[in-house]
């Protein structure tokens, strides 16, 4: 049996701090930094990510998205 083929729509960029939001352990990151480098789109993905892990359908995520002038 041979695997499907994934259209990947997004990925995150090579050696970045989204790359690294990403991959790190914690469940809490604080991702900060100027607009532009993606950080909303990092943030949508983590979330993704782990829908239906651990708790199933009960799990539940919240993303804060504060703008400072």
């Amino acid at each position: 049996m041979s695997n499907p083929k994934i259209d990947v729509v997004w990925e995150p960029i090579p050696n970045s701090s989204q790359e690294l939001a990403l991959c790190a352990p914690a469940d809490i990151v604080f991702f900060d930094g100027a607009r532009g480098p993606g950080k909303t789109i990092t943030q949508c993905m983590r979330f993704r990510a782990r829908v239906g892990i651990g708790y199933g359908k009960f799990w539940r995520g919240v993303i804060f998205d504060r703008e400072h002038d």
